[in-house]
C-alpha cells in the first residue's frame, strides 16, 4: 500500500506505487506524489523576497497564509523560461519538524497535464546522482505507456535551509511561514 508523505524522510525519500500529478517543465513531464499536493493555482503575483537563492521567486498570501514560491526550472537546473498562460502554482505539502504540521510551498510549473496511477512494477530507481543542481531530486522512474516520467524527491528539492534565504529577518518569515 503507498504510505503517506508524514511517513517518508527527506533523507530516505524514495518512490512509492501511487498515484502522482504529471506536470511539465520543457519538453519533459515529471511526476509528483499526489498526496503532497494540497492545491493546484492560476499565477498570481508573487512579492520577491531580497537575499533569497535565485530559485525561490518570493512569496504569496494563500488565503492567509504566506508562502514561499519556488521556480522548479530553476531549482533543477533547466533552463528558465518566461510564464505563460498555462504556468500554474503546484502547492506542495513538505515535511515540517518533527512532531510540526507539514508546511507549504508553491512550486510553478509550465503545465499540469493529469493525475497518473504507477504500480510497484512501473517503478525503477532513481538514477545514479550527476553532478549538478538536480542531483539526487529524483526519487524514481516511473513508466506510463511509452512515456518515462522522473518522479520528484519534493522533500530534497524544497529542503528548508536551502529554500529560506540566509540571514535573519525575510529569512525566518519565509521558513516559519512555509
Amino acid at each position: 500500500m503507498h504510505s503517506g508523505p508524514a511517513s517518508r524522510s527527506h533523507r530516505v525519500e524514495r518512490a512509492y506505487p501511487g498515484r502522482y500529478l504529471s506536470f511539465h517543465l520543457g519538453c519533459g513531464a515529471y511526476g509528483l506524489d499526489i498526496l503532497r499536493v494540497r492545491e493546484i493555482i492560476a499565477m498570481i503575483d508573487i512579492t520577491p523576497l531580497p537575499g533569497t537563492p535565485d530559485f525561490v521567486r518570493g512569496i504569496i498570501n494563500l488565503r492567509g497564509r504566506i508562502i514561499p514560491v519556488v521556480e522548479l526550472r530553476r531549482r533543477l537546473g533547466i533552463a528558465a523560461a518566461a510564464d505563460d498562460d498555462q504556468a500554474c502554482i503546484i502547492v506542495v505539502e513538505r515535511e515540517g519538524r518533527e512532531g510540526s504540521d507539514p508546511r507549504l510551498t508553491g512550486v510553478i510549473v509550465d503545465r499540469v497535464s493529469e493525475i497518473v496511477d504507477i504500480d510497484a512494477d512501473s517503478i525503477g530507481p532513481a538514477p545514479r546522482p550527476a553532478r549538478g543542481t538536480g542531483a539526487g531530486f529524483i526519487s524514481g522512474v516511473g513508466r506510463v505507456q511509452d512515456t518515462v516520467i522522473p518522479l520528484l524527491a519534493i522533500d530534497r528539492i524544497l529542503h528548508a535551509g536551502e529554500v529560506a534565504p540566509s540571514g535573519g529577518g525575510a529569512g525566518d518569515a519565509v521558513t516559519e511561514a512555509a
